[in-house]
Formats: C-alpha cells, structure tokens, sequence
C-alpha cells in the first residue's frame, strides 16, 4: 500500500502514444508518458472510497501477498519532461476525473463486472 505510483488516465495514454506516432522527431526517443505525480495504493483507495462515498476498512496482507525481497519498485514516476518539450503534450485529466469517469463508467457497465473468478 505504500509505494507511490503515477497514474495516468486512459484517455490521455492514447493521446499521448499518438502523439508519439505523429510527431516528426520522435522516432526513436524514449518518451514517459504520466503526470509526474505520485500516490500510494493506500492514498488511492481512500481516494476512491471518497469519490464512492464508501468508508470500508482496508485490510492488508502483508503475509500472503507480500513480494519476494528486491522485487518491489519503490519508487515509479514518469519523467515528464521530454513529451512536454518534444511532443509539447502534458495530460489533460487529473486523478480525482479519471477516477470519478472510471467509476461512473463502471456503474454504467455493471454486467462485465462479477464476483467470483479473475477478471480479464
């Protein structure tokens, strides 16, 4: 629950990985696309049980779903700096909208959604 992470709002993955394929200059050039702003899973769920108006109590594992030692990435924040001046692209969507569309979506589509097995 604690490492931060940067998340990026699908809608804005595309436009930036097109931005990409159109730009002259890029080809070639690493390019991260994200916001450059990170959150931890922890801060992620609260956020979500906010825009839901749910308060449950998260509960975490650290025995059965812990990572083997050296595997976790502590730390993953794109650098955003090269799509900004080469691609001159930034996202448009901050967290709280990608996740307040992503639930509205979901509510929308409740019939992909079940409770028993993996979800692909």
């Amino acid at each position: 629950l604690h490492p931060p992470r940067d998340l990026l709002f699908d809608e804005d993955t595309v436009e930036g990985a097109l931005r990409v394929a159109e730009t002259p200059g890029s080809n070639g050039e690493v390019v991260q696309l994200g916001t450059g702003i990170a959150i931890s899973m922890g801060d992620l769920a609260q956020k979500i049980c906010d825009i839901l108006g749910r308060s449950p109590r998260i509960i975490s594992d650290e025995t059965d779903r812990k990572r083997p030692d050296k595997s976790e990435v502590n730390r993953l924040i794109a650098s955003t700096e090269r799509a900004d001046h080469l691609l001159d692209w930034r996202p448009r969507t901050s967290l709280e909208e990608g996740l307040t569309k992503t639930a509205e979506w979901v509510s929308e589509n409740l019939e992909y959604f079940t409770q028993k097995g993996y979800q692909i």
